[in-house]
C-alpha cells in the first residue's frame, strides 16, 4: 500500500510537471505550408548535441534546419495526399519518445555551463596529468599497500613489481604516461585530479579493480592554454555532468524500479561465451566478440538478466544492445563489475521509457508533441520513397562506364604490415630501437608497449596506409620486411615498429567494386532528384526559418559578429 501510494503521489507530481506547455518553447522557427516546427522541437532534436562556442552552435543548428526545412516541405506535401493516416507509431517509436522525453528532462536541461563554471571546471580538471597505478583485485591487499605508501612513498616502485596485477603497466614501473581527463576512467577523475604532484591517492575502487594512484605532475595549464583549448574543455564538462546525472539518475530509477540482477543467468551465459571462445577464437578475445543470438536455444535467450517493475531485460535483449554498443572495443563481460557498469549503461534508457509510461508521461504535452513529430518522420520517410524516389533506377552499363572513367579512383596504394611498440619518450624509444637492432627479440620489447592491449598481440596494428597509421607508414618507405624502424612521433607517445610485410600497389576489378558503385551512384541521382523535387517545392509552397530567432538563442552565447 505504501508503495502504491508513493506511486500516485509521484504521478500526479510528474503530470502536474509536464500538463502545462509553459516550459515550452512554441516560437516557430521553420514552417513549410501548413507544418510547423518549434524551438521545442528543435531541443528535442537536439538534446544530446554539445558545442564548443557560438559558432560551432551555429553550425550545427543551421545545418539541421536546413536539413529539416526540406523534411518539412515533404510532409506537407505528403498531407495533401492524406497519408497521415497511412502511417502508424508502433510500440518501439513510443518506448523511444518516452526515453527522449525523460532524457531532456533529468538530464540535459540539468546541464548549466557558464563561463565561470567553465573556468572553474578547467582549473580542476585541465591540463594533463603524469601518473602511475598499482592495479589489485582484492580491497583488503589494495588498503595494506596503501597504508604502507603513505608512510613510505619512496617504496611505490617496489610495490608495483611485488602487488600490481596490471602486467603492461607493471613492467613500465606503474607508469600510465601523459594523461588528459578524457583518458582517465570516469571512477577516478576526480580522485587524481584532487591529488598534488608527489602525492599518492588511498585506494580507488572502479570496475577495473582498486587503483592506488601517483601523481607526479601536471603540464598544459595555463591561461594560455585554457583560452586556446575553452572549446574542448566545454565538451568535457558537457560529458563530465551528462555522465554524472546519467549515473545518478539510473540509480534513483534502480531503487524505484526495484532492479534486480540475476547471477544465475549471468553465470549461464558467460559460462557459454567462454566454451564458445575455446572452441572457436583466441583466448584474448572479448567475449562479446564470441556469442551470439544464433549460438542460443530458446531458453537461454529468454533468461532474465535484469527484472525492474514491469520489464524484463533478457539474455537476448542484451546480446542485441552488446553488440551495438562494444562492436570495436568488445566487452569482457566475463568480469563481472566491468559487465555490470555495461548492463547498467544499457539498460538505464529503456529503465526511462518504462518510469515514463509508468508515471502517465503519455499524457504529458512534451510526449504529444514529439508522438506528432514522429508521424511526420514516418510520414516524410514513405513519401520520399514511395513518391519521390520510386522510379530512379542505375543500369549496368552506367555502372560500367563510371568504372572505366575513373579507374584511378579505384586504386589501392602499397600498404604493409607492421608491429609498434608505443612508448612516452624518444629517448625511450631510441634504446628500445638500439637493443632490437643488437638482437633483443621483439616478443621481449614489446612488453614495454603502453598502447592498451597491444603486448598481448605483439604489438600486431595490421595493415598501414597514407589513411590509415600514416606516420608509421611513411616512414616505412624504403625499409625492407623484417626491418625496424621508428622512432615515430604519433599521437603524443612515441613509436617503434617492424615491418611484417609488403603489399604492391594494384586496381580492384570491376566485380570487386560493382556493388559499391551501384550503391554510390544510385545514392548520388536519388539526391539529385530529391533537390530537384526541393527547388520545385520552394518556389510555390510557403516556407521560412527563422535564423535570427536561432542565433538570438544560443546556449553558448552570442555571435561574435552579433555581440
Amino acid at each position: 500500500m505504501k508503495k502504491l501510494l508513493l506511486g500516485l503521489i509521484l504521478l500526479i507530481v510528474l503530470i502536474a510537471g509536464c500538463s502545462s506547455q509553459s516550459d515550452m518553447d512554441m516560437r516557430i522557427v521553420v514552417k513549410a505550408g501548413d507544418v510547423e516546427f518549434t524551438m521545442y522541437d528543435m531541443e528535442c532534436y537536439l538534446a544530446r548535441f554539445s558545442y564548443k562556442d557560438p559558432d560551432d552552435e551555429w553550425f550545427k543548428k543551421q545545418d539541421f534546419l536546413n536539413q529539416h526545412l526540406e523534411k518539412l516541405l515533404i510532409v506537407n506535401e505528403g498531407m495533401k495526399y492524406g497519408l497521415l493516416d497511412s502511417v502508424e507509431v508502433d510500440s518501439t517509436q513510443v518506448s523511444r519518445i518516452l526515453y527522449e522525453v525523460v532524457y531532456k528532462r533529468e538530464i540535459t536541461d540539468k546541464i548549466s555551463i557558464t563561463d565561470d563554471g567553465l573556468h572553474r571546471f578547467w582549473e580542476k580538471f585541465g591540463g594533463e596529468v603524469h601518473v602511475a597505478q598499482i592495479l589489485l583485485s582484492s580491497e583488503s591487499l589494495a588498503d595494506s599497500v596503501s597504508t604502507v605508501l603513505k608512510e613510505e612513498p619512496d617504496r611505490f616502485v617496489e610495490m608495483v613489481a611485488t602487488y600490481s596485477e596490471e602486467e603492461v603497466t607493471r613492467e613500465r614501473e606503474g607508469d600510465l604516461g601523459w594523461r588528459r581527463m578524457s583518458h582517465i576512467p570516469d571512477e577516478l577523475i576526480d580522485s587524481v585530479f584532487a591529488l598534488q604532484p608527489g602525492e599518492i591517492s588511498s585506494s580507488i575502487k572502479s570496475p577495473y579493480g582498486y587503483h592506488i594512484i601517483k601523481f607526479s605532475e601536471r603540464r598544459k595549464y595555463t591561461e594560455v592554454d585554457f583560452e586556446s583549448e575553452k572549446g574542448e574543455y566545454r565538451l568535457l564538462m558537457y560529458k563530465y555532468q551528462r555522465s554524472n546525472l546519467l549515473t545518478a539518475y539510473g540509480e534513483f530509477l534502480q531503487k524505484e524500479l526495484n532492479f534486480e540482477f540475476f547471477e544465475d543467468s549471468w553465470q549461464t551465459l558467460v559460462d557459454k561465451a567462454l566454451v564458445l571462445r575455446e572452441a572457436k577464437f583466441s583466448p584474448d578475445n572479448p567475449l562479446s566478440y564470441c556469442i551470439g543470438e544464433d549460438d542460443l536455444t530458446e531458453d537461454e535467450a529468454q533468461m532474465v538478466i535484469v527484472r525492474t517493475d514491469g520489464y524484463d531485460y533478457t539474455v537476448k535483449t542484451f546480446i542485441k544492445d552488446m553488440k551495438r554498443a562494444f562492436r570495436r572495443e568488445g566487452l569482457h563481460f566475463d568480469k563481472l563489475p566491468q559487465a555490470r557498469k555495461a548492463i547498467d549503461q544499457l539498460i538505464v534508457h529503456r529503465m526511462m521509457s518504462h518510469y515514463g509510461e509508468a508515471t502517465g508521461l503519455e499524457d504529458s504535452p512534451q510526449f504529444k508533441r514529439q508522438y506528432e513529430d514522429t508521424r511526420y518522420g514516418l510520414l516524410y520517410r514513405k513519401f520520399e520513397i514511395e513518391y519521390i524516389l520510386d522510379t530512379v533506377t542505375i543500369s549496368d552499363e552506367e555502372i560500367k562506364q563510371h568504372y572505366e572513367k575513373r579507374l584511378f579512383s579505384y586504386e589501392i596504394p602499397e600498404q604493409i604490415k607492421a608491429s609498434e611498440i608505443s612508448v612516452t619518450t624518444k629517448d625511450e624509444a631510441r634504446e628500445i630501437l638500439k637493443q632490437l637492432r643488437n638482437g633483443v627479440p621483439w616478443s621481449t620489447m614489446v612488453k614495454k608497449t603502453i598502447r592498451p592491449g597491444f603486448a598481448k598481440t605483439d604489438g600486431n596494428l595490421g595493415y598501414c596506409s597514407e589513411k590509415k597509421y600514416r606516420p608509421i607508414y611513411n616512414a616505412s618507405k624504403g625499409l625492407k620486411v623484417g626491418k625496424y624502424g621508428g622512432p615515430v612521433e604519433w599521437e603524443g607517445n612515441w613509436s617503434v615498429f617492424r615491418v611484417d610485410a609488403r603489399e604492391p600497389k594494384r586496381v580492384q576489378p570491376f566485380a570487386e567494386v560493382a556493388g559499391q558503385i551501384r550503391t554510390q551512384q544510385l545514392g548520388a541521382k536519388k539526391y539529385t532528384v530529391l533537390h530537384d523535387w526541393f527547388d520545385e517545392q520552394k518556389k510555390h509552397v510557403e516556407h521560412f526559418l527563422d535564423s535570427a530567432l536561432v542565433k538570438e538563442n544560443l546556449e553558448t552565447g552570442k555571435l561574435e559578429n552579433e555581440i
